[in-house]
């Protein structure tokens, strides 16, 4: 990506679907992010109504080039980067890189008690014959930001349109004495499920994902 001196870049919170840059923020996304692993649009719209999930637009020379969300629960220990994506003619120029580090500067300022941020990408496990496939270069690219996979966690993302999607969980640690453990995970993926989806504590695939995480997690 070129230089700030080179190209203005900025950090611009979204203020509500009202505004001219969140139709721009949305269209990325849309065309980002499969279906199956979309929030609606009815949804999207009632969350971002609260202080707490927050869109944001890169802006490229004024233009948007990124976009992203976050969550950021006022009582929990994490904050979940719940979507990011880039504008197509953008891709492999150092923009999700810039991102990226923005939100991780966010985060920090806005939640200093947060110890993780969390995020969802897509399975590679399917993909073990095509070792530079697009599941793989995408989780490649947040190790190199110093995010780590959990690898040994299940993860399925509860789609509105259909059965949970298969994803795993990646997490980027704010503090280095941070401890990751079941309970904290289990905590954060309940919290998701209950506050962005609107599922039930009893809901079958929230329990099965809770079920079936291990009592020691592995960080790679």
């Amino acid at each position: 990506m070129p230089s700030k001196s080179e190209h203005e870049v900025t950090l611009k919170q979204v203020a509500d679907s009202s505004s001219p840059l969140f139709e721009l923020c949305l269209g990325i996304l849309r065309e980002s992010i499969p279906p199956s692993e979309q929030l609606g649009d009815r949804r999207l719209k009632k969350l971002l109504a609260r202080d707490d999930y927050r869109i944001y637009a890169l802006l490229l020379n004024e233009t948007v080039a990124a976009t992203a969300i976050l969550y950021l629960p006022k009582t929990s220990r994490f904050v979940l980067l719940d979507y990011m994506g880039v504008r197509l003619d953008l891709r492999g120029r150092g923009v999700g890189s810039t991102l990226f580090r923005e939100l991780v500067r966010i985060t920090s300022r806005e939640r200093p008690a947060a110890g993780y941020l969390i995020f969802e990408v897509d399975d590679d496990r399917e993909d073990f014959s095509h070792a530079d496939s697009v599941n793989h270069r995408r989780i490649d690219f947040y190790h190199r930001l110093g995010a780590q996979l959990l690898s040994n966690a299940n993860y399925f993302f509860p789609s509105p349109t259909g059965p949970g999607v298969p994803m795993r969980l990646m997490v980027y640690q704010l503090h280095s004495e941070t401890k990751l453990t079941r309970n904290t995970v289990s905590a954060a993926v309940e919290n998701i499920f209950l506050e962005i989806h609107g599922r039930q504590k009893n809901d079958p695939l929230l329990r099965s994902i809770l079920d079936h995480l291990p009592s020691h997690l592995i960080l790679e």
